[in-house]
């Protein structure tokens, strides 16, 4: 047993280590340590072939929690290599290892600059995913300029993990938001979906922040709404004017042609949840739209479904906290009192 321990210790390939670790039941820990000492051989080694799967090991390992830091310099070295099944391990190895503090982050500027430019999609796709977790306020502020030409890019591909992308660099650089914002709110007329969808739910990020920032966006918000049958999409947008009603005191009114729309019409019922929701949380009391919200809301407590009758329990606490809800919609309270004894019951 211990000869072939020992011999799985000296395979080259990620599969063989994981077979060795479940070999070695009980004995992880030696085995692993048996691992990385063979792993620190392989990262001297002047073959970047050999050099790639070490370090492709050692993203593996991090995740039970060993630590990589000492290998960072080969993760760089990995990731300059000019064949994509190469250089990938290092892009995974950065993305998972790398923070602010390690020293070598800044090496991977160029090389981020250079995969921006690939003629393969997936390339610089990689790239960016990669930025995305390990950019520093530094890191960000030289890599703003490209990250905005790739909005532009011919390719939805690109031009939809650009925009999340950007999202965690407005985190770490916060005045990038002010220079690329024309850019990134030409991507809501986008005609692909998913470059749409992502740009939505990064205006929503950005607005859970400071939503007067995004009220400008309205029209665009408004138009898409009423015109998308992506769910998604809906439940992205609905979230968004909830935060910006409160703002804006003409949007509610507004609002109510979709929002009644949407409550007689959609089948999907994450969407209907969300614009019960987006009603009750912005809409007047004493309205038509408020009562049927308030009906759609009662056919969640009367599901057969556990997790629906959580949410609708869930709205309905939230909007009891609220007086004139209280006195316009007291006579559910029996009915919301019987579902909570119920459920009581079931659990």
């Amino acid at each position: 047993a211990a000869g072939r321990a020992e011999a799985m210790v000296f395979e080259k390939s990620l599969t063989a280590m994981v077979k060795g670790i479940r070999a070695n039941r009980g004995k992880e820990s030696e085995y692993i340590t048996a691992c990385i000492q063979d792993i620190q051989k392989e990262i001297a080694s002047k073959n970047l072939a050999t050099k790639s799967m070490a370090v492709l090991k050692l993203a593996y390992l991090t995740m039970f929690g060993y630590d990589m830091s000492w290998s960072t310099f080969a993760v760089v070295e990995v990731m300059s290599h000019n064949k994509f099944a190469i250089k990938r391990p290092g892009y995974l190895a950065s993305a998972i290892s790398f923070s602010e503090g390690t020293d070598v982050g800044l090496l991977t500027i160029n090389l981020f600059k250079k995969d921006l430019g690939s003629k393969s999609q997936y390339e610089s796709g990689m790239a960016i995913s990669c930025l995305s977790q390990i950019c520093t306020p530094q890191i960000s502020r030289d890599m703003l300029s490209d990250l905005v030409a790739m909005l532009s890019s011919s390719r939805a591909y690109l031009r939809k993990k650009t925009v999340l992308c950007l999202y965690r660099v407005f985190l770490k650089d916060p005045p990038a938001l002010r220079t690329s914002f024309p850019k990134l709110k030409d991507r809501l007329s986008d005609e692909d979906q998913g470059v749409l969808t992502a740009t939505v739910n990064t205006f929503l990020e950005l607005a859970r922040k400071n939503a007067r920032n995004y009220l400008s966006l309205v029209p665009q918000l408004y138009h898409i709404l009423v015109n998308t049958t992506n769910n998604w999409l809906s439940i992205k947008l609905l979230k968004i004017f909830q935060l910006l009603c409160p703002l804006e005191p003409r949007l509610p009114a507004k609002l109510v042609e979709p929002l009644t729309n949407f409550l007689n019409s959609t089948k999907a019922q994450s969407v209907e949840f969300e614009a019960i929701r987006c009603v009750l949380r912005t809409m007047p009391e004493g309205t038509e739209l408020t009562s049927l919200a308030v009906e759609k809301l009662q056919a969640f407590l009367n599901s057969s479904d556990r997790n629906l009758r959580f949410l609708g329990l869930d709205m309905f606490k939230e909007a009891l906290e609220k007086p004139e809800f209280k006195e316009r919609f007291g006579d559910a309270v029996p009915l919301l009192r019987e579902t909570v004894l119920q459920s009581i019951e079931e659990s």
